[in-house]
């Protein structure tokens, strides 16, 4: 079934950006995909504010729990995807 179309049934997250479209009705793979937008958002709000702070080591110390956060909120929309694509 195709869920980057106009319509599909049970589509639980779509994303259309024009040159990038994507959709999926697992609620666990769109939950993990959606946290991983907001905490890379959100390490980019960390940046921009650190670039105006003069303490560098809370810097450091956010951005490494922020980043950690990210890589394992990826890591299981990443092998969600793949264990989907297996069945």
């Amino acid at each position: 079934m195709d869920f980057t179309g106009p319509d599909a049934s049970n589509r639980i997250l779509f994303i259309n950006l024009g040159f990038f479209k994507y959709g999926t009705a697992d609620k666990s793979h769109a939950g993990s995909i959606f946290l991983s937008l907001i905490l890379i958002l959100a390490a980019f709000l960390i940046m921009v504010i650190g670039l105006y702070s003069s303490n560098v080591a809370w810097l450091e110390k956010i951005l490494s729990l922020v980043w950690s956060a990210f890589l394992f909120v990826v890591g299981v929309s990443i092998g969600r995807g793949q264990s989907d694509k297996s069945d």
